[in-house]
């Protein structure tokens, strides 16, 4: 899940309703955490990990559970601000009315020509291209104060030329690992997501590609034999 900036030229970025000072308390978080949130919180906040991945199936509610680790973090002061990445432009704006609902204030609407957002937001949400654009100056932001940067997966977006974007980006990467059946332990390959791996096999290669989806569906709600 991360990462952001300073420059030239400063300025306050448009302030939506719902901005609150960032120099007090996040506001309460509002609604229960599932079982699994519950426990990735619990495992988080215990271990105090430098990174943290959290992999769970769409509408698991990945986004809530961030959204309370950067709440909790910033309550007890281990970090200052906060950085969220995400892929699209409407994904930024998504990410700043749920982290609203969350009691947390970020700003979408931050750009790397004002480079600066208000004292009123708790941080700033960010694309993907945002960062790639000014990376050093999005580095020196997070790392001149202490930064929790969340990363939303999904590069390509949802679009069927973003998710075949991808699985060629999923490809180059598998094939530069080398990946063999022969000399490894592994004959399952879990992959959050549509692709296409079983097109890379070698005539002699035996591993099989599953959907962590699937599998999570059967083990959570299939009761045959239980």
């Amino acid at each position: 899940m991360t990462s952001e900036t300073v420059a030239a030229e400063f300025g306050k970025s448009p302030e939506p309703a719902g901005a609150q000072s960032a120099g007090t308390q996040p506001g309460a978080p509002t609604g229960s955490l599932r079982t699994w949130q519950r426990r990735a919180l619990t495992k988080y906040l215990s271990s105090s990990p430098r990174d943290f991945l959290a992999v769970a199936t769409p509408g698991a509610g990945k986004t809530t559970f961030a959204l309370r680790v950067a709440s909790e973090l910033l309550r007890d002061r281990t970090v200052d601000q906060i950085t969220v990445v995400a892929p699209t432009e409407h994904l930024k704006h998504q990410w700043a009315e749920s982290a609203q609902r969350s009691g947390l204030a970020l700003d979408s609407r931050f750009s790397n020509s004002t480079g600066q957002t208000s004292s009123d937001y708790h941080g700033v949400v960010l694309t993907y291209a945002q960062v790639a654009s000014h990376p050093s100056k999005h580095r020196v932001r997070t790392e001149g104060r202490k930064t929790l940067v969340i990363w939303r997966k999904r590069p390509g977006g949802e679009t069927a030329e973003g998710i075949e974007q991808d699985n060629l980006v999923l490809d180059e990467w598998f094939t530069r690992q080398g990946y063999s059946s022969k000399d490894s332990e592994f004959d399952l390959i879990y992959v959050n997501g549509d692709n296409n791996l079983e097109n890379l096999k070698a005539p002699d290669d035996t591993w099989k590609v599953r959907l962590i989806e699937d599998d999570f569906h059967r083990l959570m709600f299939e009761m045959d034999g239980v």
